[in-house]
């Protein structure tokens, strides 16, 4: 043994030490320290698993939040994409419209036209300074 029990004024009693030393002395007398040392342990290894837990519940919630942002991202494009589409529908049909109205003009009359009203206007001013 390690200890000896004794009576003695000299030592400390020992019901007057602490918890954990009289634990160990106990542990002592009865040669179950492995059983202290396996708790320890234990009490370890729940520690870290615990903080490893919360540790991928944080990263979990980032991503998370992350994918919630991309999705509202990939919603926001596609709602973007969307609008021009119809935009750009809506103008090449302006567009066409307008091609089918000009395809409709007769060139040769209109260039005719115009000389004409050239030569109105050139005779109106003749007119009027004369």
């Amino acid at each position: 043994f390690k200890h000896i029990v004794a009576l003695s004024t000299k030592t400390i009693p020992f019901l007057s030490e602490r918890a954990h030393i009289q634990r160990e002395m106990i542990e002592e007398l009865l040669g179950v320290t492995q059983l202290s040392v396996k708790s320890e342990k234990l009490r370890e290894k729940i520690k870290d698993t615990k903080t490893e837990i919360d540790s991928e519940e944080l990263r979990i919630r980032l991503i998370k939040q992350q994918n919630e942002k991309t999705e509202q991202t990939i919603i926001e494009i596609k709602r973007k994409a969307m609008l021009w589409e119809k935009g750009h529908l809506s103008n090449a049909e302006t567009l066409v419209s307008k091609i089918i109205k000009l395809q409709e003009v007769e060139i040769d009359t209109e260039i005719n036209d115009h000389k004409i009203y050239i030569k109105y206007t050139i005779l109106k001013l003749f007119i009027i300074h004369n």
